[in-house]
């Protein structure tokens, strides 16, 4: 929910881009960006042509972390993207809390 808008979620049920601006006007630097990824959830993930239960691409694309193709770098660069519209330096802190997906319930 927080990455569904540019740059970040700010609706009255959830004003994430106005508690990120509060933040970083706060502690600057100390503040420190956190996301959790989960390609899992990713609604561009396809299942397999011709198939009612297979999804080797959109695995492969979850499971990779070398290229830009790769899900978890391209959800970790949207991010960065993110936080650039909020004037924040590449170098900023951001912290990949937690990756992956439920296993068995996925």
């Amino acid at each position: 929910l927080a990455l569904a808008q540019d740059p970040f979620y700010d609706k009255p049920d959830a004003k994430v881009n106005s508690m990120l601006k509060f933040a970083l006007e706060r502690f600057g630097k100390r503040w420190a960006f956190a996301v959790n990824i989960y390609p899992y959830f990713n609604e561009d993930n396809q299942l397999d042509a011709n198939t009612t239960s297979k999804c080797t691409r959109a695995l492969a694309q979850a499971r990779c972390f070398d290229g830009a193709g790769c899900g978890t770098i391209a959800a970790v660069a949207d991010v960065r993207r993110k936080m650039a519209l909020l004037n924040v330096s590449a170098d900023h802190t951001l912290w990949v809390t937690e990756l992956g997906w439920s296993w068995p319930q996925a």
